[in-house]
C-alpha cells in the first residue's frame, strides 16, 4: 500500500500544471525537427539550441525537476551514460522545471552534473508540448528527434546503437 501511494504521489508531483493560457504545442515525434529555443547561461549570456548542439552528434534534451522522484531516480543512469558517451559527441541539455534557481543549482552541484542545466524561464516545456516530467528527446546534430522518453536500460541500448 505504501509503495502504491508513493507511486501515485510521484505521478501527481511530476505532472506539470499548464504554464500558459494557450494550448501547449504538440510534442515532437521521432522524425520531427524540434523547435529552437534560447536560454541564458550562468553568466547571463544567451545560448540557442544550435549553440548548445555545436560539435555534438547526438543531444538529449531532458525536462526534469529536483522535486520529481522519477527524475531523481533516473539521474544516476543519465550520469553514467553521459560519462560513457560525452567524449564521443553526446550532450545532455537539462531543462529544469524548478522554480527556485538556488535549489536547482544546489542539486546540480551535489550530484556532480557535468552537462548544461537551465531553468525553464522561457516556457520551453510548452514549446515542446511537455505535460509531464521526466520527458526526454534525443536529437541528432540537425535537430531531428531520433528517440524520446528513453530511461534505464533503454537509454543505454539506444546510445550504444548511436555510438557503435
Amino acid at each position: 500500500m505504501k509503495k502504491l501511494l508513493f507511486t501515485l504521489m510521484a505521478a501527481i508531483c511530476c505532472t506539470l500544471v499548464a504554464r500558459a493560457q494557450q494550448e501547449p504545442a504538440s510534442m515532437p515525434q521521432v522524425g520531427d525537427k524540434v523547435p529552437s529555443f534560447t536560454v541564458k547561461d550562468a553568466d547571463g549570456k544567451e545560448k540557442t539550441l544550435a549553440d548548445l548542439c555545436q560539435g555534438k552528434k547526438y543531444i538529449m534534451i531532458d525536462f526534469w525537476a529536483t522535486w520529481c522522484v522519477p527524475c531523481r531516480q533516473e539521474m544516476p543512469n543519465v550520469k553514467e551514460q553521459y560519462a560513457k558517451y560525452a567524449a564521443k559527441g553526446f550532450e545532455v541539455i537539462g531543462i529544469s522545471e524548478d522554480r527556485s534557481k538556488p535549489t536547482m543549482d544546489e542539486y546540480v552541484q551535489k550530484e556532480g552534473i557535468k552537462w548544461p542545466v537551465f531553468r525553464d524561464q522561457t516556457k520551453i516545456a510548452s514549446l515542446y508540448g511537455v505535460t509531464m516530467i521526466p520527458t526526454t528527446f534525443i536529437i541528432n546534430a540537425e535537430g531531428v528527434v531520433v528517440a524520446k522518453d528513453l530511461r534505464g536500460d533503454d537509454l543505454g541500448l539506444k546510445l550504444a546503437q548511436l555510438f557503435p
